[in-house]
């Protein structure tokens, strides 16, 4: 499984990535891809998800480091079903594994969202994606042209601003960044346990809708 990696990560991240289609017509993906095959029967999808390996391979300012590898592997199962299990079967890292999973369930999201829907999103997606989540967009939606595309590229960009005004102003988006610890809620008479950890995903709850109100008083006064 680690060479079948290797070679499939030099072909991808080559100058003609498109040779990967051979890979299905000499019958060798059906052995270790399958899904690439299902895929590829249909050449317009085939063609689709070549020019977006390409386009990754254009836009990437990571050029054949680990961020590189992982939006290409992204662009490469970006319409299979389930990239990260595909990404454990082939022994990779739990980062990449991780990373290209987010990346694939999270492309097709429409980002035209309220702020407080949009920091839900965060939260659930995690901030650490969003870079690269943003260049396989770009790459994925920008292949079917036309009015689509510029719809994606308009929500994109205002979303671009939300994200830059949530992380300046330091909005809450995990339990970590809550002013307020489960030790403190155990110091306030709240037991530990399942409890604890449903009461701490709710103050969360609370605070992506209303994130100046994360003040350890308030929340222990909620809680």
């Amino acid at each position: 499984a680690e060479r079948i990696r290797v070679e499939i990560k030099k072909l991808i991240m080559s100058g003609g990535p498109d040779r990967i289609l051979l890979a299905m017509k000499t019958g060798l993906s059906k052995v270790f891809l399958p899904e690439w095959d299902e895929v590829a029967r249909d050449p317009e999808r085939a063609d689709r998800v070549i020019r977006v390996i390409k386009t990754v391979n254009r836009l990437c300012d990571y050029a054949g480091g680990r961020e590189n590898k992982i939006l290409c592997f992204a662009a490469l199962l970006v319409e299979t079903h389930d990239a990260g299990e595909i990404m454990r079967r082939m022994k990779f890292d739990n980062y990449s594994i991780s990373f290209v999973d987010r990346l694939t369930r999270y492309c097709n999201v429409d980002f035209d969202m309220t702020k407080t829907e949009f920091r839900r999103f965060l939260s659930k997606a995690g901030v650490d994606i969003m870079e690269l989540l943003y260049v396989l967009r770009e790459a994925y939606h920008g292949s079917f042209g036309g009015e689509y595309a510029e719809y994606i590229r308009a929500v994109d960009a205002r979303s671009k601003e939300m994200f830059e005004e949530i992380i300046n102003d330091g909005d809450a988006l995990t339990i970590k960044q809550l002013d307020v610890t489960g030790n403190d809620l155990n110091e306030a008479g709240i037991p530990k346990g399942k409890i604890m950890g449903n009461l701490l995903n709710a103050l969360l709850d609370e605070i992506l809708c209303k994130p100046s109100y994360n003040h350890k008083e308030w929340l222990i006064k909620k809680a």
